[in-house]
């Protein structure tokens, strides 16, 4: 492909010659590493796994674990949102019980297990405004 780029000081017109087509210019999506996984407990048993399962240069390896990472957390993604579903649920159904110190602690579980869920959801949403 060749195009004609602009110019302002020169009254040469520069040339931009791309000879490996145009299926290399256009990247829809790249990795990257989210820090909301690392509060995930299976985030660095799967990082070890994949890492164990490469091989190749170190550029491979890398590519290797991060496509097994996305694969990893859109299944835990999916397993994520049933999670805070079934909290809710059972949350709800504990608050129509009659409160007695078994179900008082249920509460108390389930609450702190979907603070924990909201906490990670925030540091994720923190990360993609890059907020300082």
């Amino acid at each position: 492909m060749l195009s004609h780029m602009t110019h302002s000081f020169s009254d040469h017109c520069p040339l931009l010659l791309i000879t490996g087509g145009l299926s290399n210019l256009h990247r829809r999506w790249h990795f990257r590493f989210e820090s909301a996984w690392l509060m995930e407990d299976s985030c660095e048993k799967e990082v070890q796994s994949l890492r164990e399962q490469s091989s190749g240069s170190v550029p491979v390896r890398l590519r290797g674990v991060s496509n097994g990472l996305v694969h990893w957390i859109s299944q835990f993604r999916h397993d994520k949102h049933v999670s805070i579903k079934a909290l809710q649920q059972k949350l709800e159904a504990l608050c129509g019980v009659d409160p007695a110190d078994d179900i008082l602690g249920e509460i108390v579980e389930a609450k702190l297990a979907l603070n924990m869920e909201y906490d990670k959801s925030e540091l994720y949403w923190e990360q993609r405004a890059r907020k300082n």
